[in-house]
């Protein structure tokens, strides 16, 4: 007997998600965009991390504007860890669906419940029912 979770991890809405762009590529983007040439924005972006990692390694929390908070951490056994706050303003353009361009795979499953994902399950699959 299969588990809704198996209905929901079948027929839920996914995004197809495309190849993750490398730092070449992106440096190509932004500077088509900008003023910058490719070097200077390699050069700017390890100034970028250099800096986070100097004031963090200091007890500094970093805010980017528009990008997000980086701030130093540490667990109960003492292991140090970095955090990161996307910020708001990012995440809201980037999670709006009016102006999302990639694809939704099963995006007629949007709003469904998992009891409506439970029977599509139990549809297609009469051998192996959820009864749950």
């Amino acid at each position: 007997m299969a588990h809704k979770l198996k209905a929901m991890q079948t027929y839920r809405p996914k995004l197809q998600r495309e190849r993750t762009l490398g730092i070449d590529e992106i440096c190509d983007h932004i500077a088509r965009h900008s003023s910058l040439n490719e070097g200077e924005i390699k050069n700017v972006i390890a100034e970028l991390k250099a800096t986070i990692i100097y004031f963090a390694q200091r007890g500094h929390g970093i805010m980017i504007n528009g990008l997000g908070t980086f701030r130093p951490g540490i667990e109960m056994d003492g292991k140090l860890t970095l955090n990161m706050a996307v910020d708001p303003s990012l995440k809201k353009k980037i999670c709006n669906m009016e102006t999302y361009k990639g694809i939704i795979l099963q995006k007629e499953n949007l709003g469904k419940s998992i009891d409506e994902l439970v029977e599509l399950w139990n549809k297609d699959h009469p051998e192996d029912p959820i009864n749950e």
